[in-house]
């Protein structure tokens, strides 16, 4: 049943999921370049106000969950709450502030991409007279977590302008009708788009900057990447580049999440792990390859990131006890 109400108290318990429709006139997709609306684009009172939910296992907290949502004028949205699961939110339609644990405080317009991160508290402050409209993505900690340790997921929490275009919104709302009509034996199919989904959002809302510090991480991956079977000389590396080796070491884990050694040693794992595929080589070859002093090096580096031997990884291979 479609419920119309201007303003409604609505409360998610498990997945009982109220919804309503708002009459909001003529609405446009915002123009997300200079933040002026576009009334010939998208009329945002063709959809409904609605939030759907859907779990696959019985952790509450895992579940996952993506809405339009419409929301009433000169309020706080919510006030220093800790919210234990990520939501991604794309401003379509209104303004507001949003005021984060550490004292930041961003503003908030037709275009901006906010996050919620899990355990950390925020405070939405929406202003009146824009009529406020959002579209959200939600999912819990553990898939937040994955995501995350992929760099699926940034941790900044504001975005510089989305590009969000008919096409991609028209996405977005049928994706989300059939998430919310699917039957149970097939949403779990539903789950790896609603990842894809979720990591397009991040792409056209988070775009990395083409600066001199990106293009020198990009630079030194290629570096790390190359001649794996020799001695690397990182530092030598970056008195060629201009750069201080903590600096530089500071970078790189900051926009990777690992040192530049660990970088190396999983690019040559990496290496290792397709070398093993190949029944005709060694594992004392194979470590020559890769530039280990030895087999036993080789096996023990490789143990450690993998939690099994290199002969266990083999095709056909058994894990014994």
């Amino acid at each position: 049943m479609i419920l119309k109400f201007d303003k409604i108290w609505y409360q998610i318990y498990n997945n009982i999921t109220p919804f309503y429709y708002t009459e909001m006139g003529k609405l446009g997709i915002p123009d997300m370049k200079n933040g002026k609306n576009a009334p010939d684009e998208i009329k945002f009172d063709r959809y409904p106000h609605e939030l759907v939910y859907r779990s696959l296992t019985a952790v509450p907290e895992e579940r996952f969950g993506m809405g339009l949502m419409f929301k009433s004028d000169k309020r706080r949205d919510y006030d220093n709450i800790v919210y234990p699961r990520f939501v991604l939110v794309l401003v379509l339609r209104g303004e507001g502030t949003l005021y984060t644990e550490d004292g930041e405080c961003f503003e908030l317009e037709p275009g901006k991409c906010f996050k919620r991160i899990p355990g950390r508290a925020e405070t939405l402050n929406i202003h009146a007279g824009n009529r406020w409209v959002e579209f959200f993505i939600e999912i819990g900690p553990a898939l937040y977590q994955a995501l995350r340790a992929m760099r699926i997921i940034e941790t900044r929490p504001l975005s510089e302008n989305i590009e969000l275009d008919r096409e991609f919104f028209e996405r977005l709302m049928q994706f989300k009708y059939r998430f919310k009509t699917s039957d149970e034996r097939s949403l779990p199919l539903l789950v790896g788009e609603f990842a894809a989904i979720l990591a397009d959002c991040q792409r056209r809302c988070f775009r990395p900057r083409e600066n001199r510090e990106t293009g020198l991480v990009d630079l030194a991956c290629s570096f790390l990447s190359c001649d794996l079977d020799q001695k690397c000389d990182i530092r030598s590396f970056c008195r060629r580049q201009g750069i201080g080796y903590e600096r530089f070491r500071k970078l790189f884990r900051k926009q990777l999440g690992v040192s530049p050694w660990q970088y190396r040693i999983r690019r040559r794992l990496d290496l290792a792990c397709a070398l093993l595929q190949n029944p005709e080589l060694k594992i004392s070859e194979i470590a020559v390859e890769l530039g280990y002093a030895s087999a036993y090096d080789f096996s023990a580096q490789f143990k450690k990131y993998f939690k099994v031997a290199p002969a266990y990884y083999r095709p056909g291979s058994k894990i014994t006890g």
